[in-house]
């Protein structure tokens, strides 16, 4: 072989071991970014979880609320008049 022969051959071979070290970080980066993911899809399902039951509590104070109101109305009602009649009629 010729010394440039002997030259390209090297080159050629760090070139190579290069793109294998770079396949081989590439990889390495490609499982971790996988794992990321999947660890925050995990993050999502958890704090969805979480808005679903803040929204029930949401709702059901909703609902308490408005029998609350009605409660007040009701009673703010008996309370406006000392008339049985009129009050028959609340």
């Amino acid at each position: 072989m010729s010394s440039d022969e002997v030259k390209i051959a090297d080159a050629l071979t760090r070139a190579i071991d290069e793109a294998r070290r770079s396949a081989d970080s590439l990889a390495d980066e490609n499982r971790a970014l996988r794992r990321e993911v999947e660890s925050l899809r995990e993050q999502t399902k958890q704090s969805e979880k979480i808005s679903d039951l803040y929204e029930e509590r949401y709702l059901e104070v909703e609902r308490q609320n408005g029998n609350l109101a009605s409660l007040y109305i009701a009673t703010y009602n008996l309370h406006s008049t000392l008339d049985f009649s009129e009050l028959l009629r609340l």
